[in-house]
Order: C-alpha cells, then structure tokens, then sequence
C-alpha cells in the first residue's frame, strides 16, 4: 500500500513531499530475527486473528502516523490479561519516533480488536525502513494463542 503527494509551489515556495509506504511481513518471530521485506502487504492473516497497516502521509518534517490493528475473528478475542506490545527496531537516521516501544497503555483495545499508532517523522528525503515487532495473545474457550509477528514498515520521504 502506497500513499503519494506530490510536490508542489505554494507563494513561490516549493514544498516537498512524503509517501509512508508500508509492508508487512509474515515471517514468525522464531525465524532467526530475519525479515522478510516483501512489498506491498496491508494485512496478514491468521486463523483466528488479523493484523491491518493503515499508514498517513505528511510532508518531510512532519508527522506522519501508522496504525498497525490486530482483529479477532469468529468465536476468539483479544486477550485482555496480555501485556501487547509493538516494539521498534533498527530505526534509521532520518526518522525520529515518539516510541520505540509501545505498550498495552498506548493501544486503543477492546474485546474484538487492538489498535498502535506508530508516530514518525521523517527529517530527511529518501526511503527509510523500520522493523517491528507485534506481541499479541487472542483467545477463544479452548485456548489462548500467543503471537510474536514481525513487521516491515518503509518510510519514503521526497
């Protein structure tokens, strides 16, 4: 998913642009901490849960904000006694975040969904990439599902 301004003049001043272009990647936490970069994924599904990448966009020395949403489906629900986290990895130079690791006190929950907004800045043009890590449980009336899910997020700024 790619979201694009394109630069402009506004009163004689030119104005750069940003796209937040971002991807996740279905590869488990055990993988070995590699990362997959596959391009252009919105969202990942599992059995009993999915989890959505909605980015926004904003002008070099902006903020611009994502948010990475797990939804439960069918009979399962977000388990509200796990301590959900998104954590930040090899932030590059360029981009300044509020958080490198958000925690349940920072996410919007509820019984059928969980919400992150990652808060980013890019401080300089070209593209930046930013892993992840998504920590969450769901849970149904057998069992509780306990997921480590990484993440690739690309910032491109222009």
């Amino acid at each position: 998913m790619s979201f694009a301004i394109v630069a402009r003049s506004i009163r004689g001043v030119s104005v750069g642009a940003v796209a937040l272009v971002c991807s996740l990647s279905a590869v488990s936490a055990s993988a070995e901490g590699k990362h997959d970069r596959n391009e252009g994924l919105d969202s990942i599904e599992h059995e009993a849960f999915s989890i959505e990448l909605k980015p926004s966009s904003a002008a070099v020395g902006q903020v611009a904000s994502v948010s990475v949403s797990v939804k439960a489906k069918g009979g399962f629900h977000l388990n509200q006694d796990y301590p959900h986290k998104l954590k930040l990895e090899d932030v590059p130079a360029g981009v300044r975040v509020e958080k490198t690791e958000l925690r349940r006190a920072d996410a919007e929950l509820d019984e059928r969904q969980l919400t992150f907004k990652l808060v980013a800045t890019p401080e300089k043009a070209g593209r930046h990439t930013i892993h992840a890590v998504l920590k969450t449980s769901v849970c149904d009336d057998k069992q509780c599902i306990l997921k480590s899910e990484k993440l690739t997020l690309h910032v491109l700024a222009k």
